[in-house]
C-alpha cells in the first residue's frame, strides 16, 4: 500500500474514533480521566495554506502523518462546511480568518484541563484580536467572540484519544468578510466583523501567527495545571458577567467560572455549577 493510502486509511480510522468518541461522551458525561497525566511539550511549527477546504479541522486531521513530528497550523481563505459547537455549521466566506492548530500531548487530559483547552484558546483569540486591532471583545460562555454584543467569532476544539492525545483547536473570526447574516427572532443581526466594526482591514496571516503563538503559552501553562490565571483573566472577559440570565436549565446572576471550569450562576442563596454543553444561554442571547 502506498504511503498517501496508508496515510488516508489512517486519517478515516481517526475520523470514526473521533465520532464515536462525541457520542460517548454525550453519554458518558466524566468520560476525562480524573487525574492528569498529560504533558506537552513545544515542537516545531509547520504552517500549511489552503484556498478553499471542507473545514480546517477536517484538512487537519488528514495530516496526521505530520503530527508525529510537528504542530500543524491550517490556515483557508474560505470552508465549505465549517463546523461549530454542538454541530452547528459556521459560515466562512472568503476574508475571514479560518484557522485549525493542531498539535499532541502525551498522555490524555482530564476533566478540569479539557474545559481550560477551551478557555486558553478563546483568551489568545481575544489577546491576538486586540494586540493586532486594538478592539476589545469578550466572550459569551464557553467559546464565542463577542464585540459590541455581536458575534465576532468562536472556537471548537476536537480531542482524538490514543495513548497520546492529539487536539485539534478550530477558530473562526469574522475579519475582512461582512458579517454573516445571522438574525435573531427580534431581527436583529447578532454578527458583526472586524471591519464592520472599525474599518481596519486585517492582515490574517499576522492574526492566525500572533493567535498560535498566544495559545502555545497557555497551553504551557495548562499542562502544568496553572489554572488560575487563566479562570481570572476568563472571567474578566466574560459577556454579561453580573447579569442575570434566564434558560431552560436555570435562572441566576453570572458569576464567571469556577477553579474547576464550571459555569457558576448565583440564585437567592444558591450557587449552582454547569459543565460546557449542560447549560443554554437563552434565544435572545445565542448566536
Amino acid at each position: 500500500m502506498s504511503p498517501d493510502c496508508l496515510a488516508l486509511k489512517e486519517a478515516m480510522i481517526f475520523y470514526a474514533e473521533r465520532v464515536l468518541w462525541r457520542k460517548t461522551c454525550r453519554r458518558i458525561k466524566y468520560c476525562y480521566k480524573l487525574e492528569s497525566t498529560v504533558e506537552w511539550h513545544l515542537r516545531p511549527l509547520k504552517t500549511l495554506h489552503f484556498s478553499n477546504v471542507d473545514s480546517t479541522q477536517d484538512t487537519a486531521l488528514r495530516q496526521l502523518s505530520l503530527l508525529a513530528t510537528h504542530d500543524l497550523l491550517i490556515i483557508a481563505e474560505a470552508q465549505e462546511k465549517g463546523k461549530g459547537r454542538g454541530g452547528h455549521s459556521w459560515q466562512s466566506p472568503i476574508g475571514g480568518l479560518w484557522l485549525t492548530y493542531a498539535t499532541k500531548w502525551e498522555g490524555f487530559p482530564d476533566l478540569v484541563s479539557a474545559r481550560y483547552m477551551h478557555y486558553a484558546t478563546v483568551l489568545a483569540a481575544l489577546d491576538a484580536i486586540e494586540e493586532i486591532t486594538s478592539l476589545s471583545p469578550l466572550t459569551k460562555w464557553p467559546n464565542d467572540l463577542v464585540l459590541d454584543g455581536k458575534k465576532l467569532g468562536g472556537i471548537l476544539i476536537d480531542i482524538i484519544p490514543k495513548n497520546d492525545s492529539f487536539t485539534f483547536f478550530g477558530v473562526g473570526i469574522n475579519t475582512n468578510n461582512p458579517a454573516p447574516a445571522l438574525v435573531s427572532k427580534s431581527g436583529k443581526l447578532e454578527a458583526i466583523s472586524i471591519f464592520d466594526a472599525s474599518g481596519q482591514v486585517v492582515d490574517n496571516e499576522l492574526l492566525a501567527q500572533t493567535l498560535v503563538a498566544k495559545l502555545r503559552e497557555e497551553l504551557i501553562r495548562i499542562s502544568r495545571t496553572e489554572f488560575e490565571d487563566i479562570q481570572q483573566r476568563f472571567n474578566e472577559v466574560l459577556y454579561l458577567k453580573g447579569e442575570v440570565i434566564k434558560s431552560p436549565q436555570a435562572t441566576g446572576r453570572l458569576l464567571g467560572i469556577n477553579s474547576e471550569g464550571l459555569l457558576s450562576l448565583a440564585s437567592d442563596n444558591t450557587v449552582m455549577f454547569f459543565d460546557i454543553g449542560d447549560f443554554d444561554f437563552p434565544s435572545s442571547l445565542l448566536f
